[in-house]
């Protein structure tokens, strides 16, 4: 799990809507009645992560879906991940910014070389505070309402995870497991924190192996470590026979990373700054590969030695 916890957050969220039927409910639940009641049946289509490139993406976790709709044209929704503390003042003009250059993009396509096709910003919100930035990208214009009207304006659909029922969160439980996560990320449950965990996890039920393996490694890393017994206790509670994957693992490779990093220090205090090769290589170690490394680096003579075990 990426020590930074933007990065946490977005591969979670990644994640989570490449999960079976997760993107599809999404959309249908919080998209406008109108563009969901023209939408064909079927899953919407994940658009290639090359085809928005990285200085158009917010984060790794922005989505861009294709839908098709009854009358056989496509729509396309910009899914936004936003998990600051603190709703961003300038979402509307940066929302401006990327489906002007979405737009651009997908003009080139021969299938868009007529009329440009329906995007629609879609903002996932999991700050601690309640959403107060915009709902209109002209609640950043500085105009009298009528006068708004006059200049380009288009509604921002946002869902404050932090600030829906639960239960209405969605009515698919996988959605709904995994936005309560995000949620209790930054607004950890104060009361009965373990049944309230096993609740969200008992939604999760059934979801991959590799996807309830990244949950573990989730909770362990953005909860406080104080919450760590209760997060077993509650994966214990809801799932018991995932306490290995979900938590034991998650337990080792905390130790590991903490290993890597002494060693990490021991040796270029020895040695000199190090290749970035060198430290993904110790990141991606083992506790037990990390443990014999510790050894040697107190008596190598060389870099080298530390790694192949020669040297005297």
């Amino acid at each position: 799990m990426p020590s930074d916890l933007a990065q946490g957050h977005d591969l979670l969220f990644k994640l989570l809507l490449e999960q079976p039927g997760v993107a599809g409910a999404l959309l249908r639940e919080r998209l406008s009645p109108a563009l969901v009641a023209r939408m064909r049946a079927g899953e919407p289509e994940l658009m290639p992560a090359e085809f928005a490139s990285v200085k158009l993406r917010r984060s790794q976790a922005d989505r861009l879906f294709r839908i098709r709709l009854l009358g056989g044209e496509a729509a396309y929704v910009y899914c936004l991940i936003e998990h600051k503390s603190a709703p961003d003042p300038d979402v509307g003009l940066q929302l401006l910014g990327y489906l002007a250059e979405l737009l651009r993009r997908l003009s080139e396509k021969p299938e868009h070389s007529g009329k440009l096709p329906l995007v629609v910003p879609l903002v996932v919100y999991h700050g601690a505070a309640r959403w107060k930035g915009p709902w209109r990208f002209s609640d950043e214009v500085e105009c009298e309402e009528e006068l708004c009207a006059e200049g380009l304006d288009f509604p921002i659909r946002v869902l404050d995870v932090g600030h829906v029922p639960a239960p209405e969160l969605s009515a698919l439980p996988h959605l709904r497991g995994g936005l309560l996560l995000l949620r209790y990320s930054v607004r950890y449950p104060k009361y009965e924190p373990v049944e309230t965990l096993a609740r969200m996890l008992e939604d999760l039920r059934g979801m991959s192996d590799s996807f309830l393996e990244a949950v573990g490694r989730y909770m362990y890393f953005q909860f406080e470590e104080a919450r760590r017994e209760e997060l077993r206790a509650a994966v214990l509670k809801a799932m018991p026979e995932k306490e290995e994957p979900m938590v034991s693992r998650a337990v080792q490779e905390t130790l590991a990373e903490g290993e890597a990093r002494v060693i990490l220090r021991q040796i270029e205090r020895r040695f000199g700054p190090v290749s970035e090769e060198l430290r993904e290589r110790l990141g991606g170690a083992s506790l037990e590969e990390l443990e014999v490394w510790s050894e040697r680096v107190l008596d190598a003579k060389r870099l080298e030695d530390i790694f192949d075990g020669a040297g005297g």
